[in-house]
């Protein structure tokens, strides 16, 4: 499994490319080498789970260079699927939405995400682990090339829209 990975919330016009530059690093090049360099050691039947966003499905307002490199993430494990399927390697990728406990955001902020969530809470890192441990069995078999939405349904309602309709 990589968890790599790395936000750095910098407004548009305040943009840095040396930033934009370390976030790739981090959340796309490092995936890429890691890959890379266990693929030998791959047997047939392994897994690989890349940890991404439902940022990178969507797009972020003061994270650009994080949602592209979830993005890309994205289509990078889609490739490595392909390229891995020959030796019976499955790729696949989970993006989560708002998680927290330990996530460094502000609580306010995350109590303010959970009303605003179908399920009316936030997620935690035991929801993000069963999900991982299914794509490492053999219970998912099948599944590859995919990344796994899992946000309680954030990405996938207008339940933001409906919310800010009724305040």
């Amino acid at each position: 499994m990589n968890s790599a990975g790395v936000f750095l919330p910098i407004e548009f016009d305040k943009f840095d490319m040396k930033e934009w530059d370390k976030t790739f690093e981090i959340n796309l090049n490092a995936p890429l080498l890691l890959v890379e360099g266990l693929q030998k050691n791959l047997e047939s039947g392994a897994s690989i789970v890349n940890i991404s966003s439902t940022d990178g499905m969507t797009g972020a307002i003061t994270g650009i260079a994080y949602s592209a490199t979830k993005a890309a993430l994205n289509n990078l494990t889609q490739s490595l699927a392909n390229v891995l399927a020959p030796k019976k390697i499955r790729a696949n990728a989970i993006a989560p939405g708002w998680i927290g406990d330990g996530m460094q955001a502000p609580k306010e902020l995350l109590k303010e995400a959970a009303l605003f969530n179908p399920l009316g809470k936030v997620g935690s890192y035991e929801e993000i682990a069963n999900v991982v441990s299914f794509l490492l069995s053999e219970k998912s078999s099948y599944i590859n090339g995919t990344t796994i939405i899992v946000d309680g349904g954030d990405s996938s309602t207008n339940y933001l829209l409906k919310k800010e309709a009724e305040m």
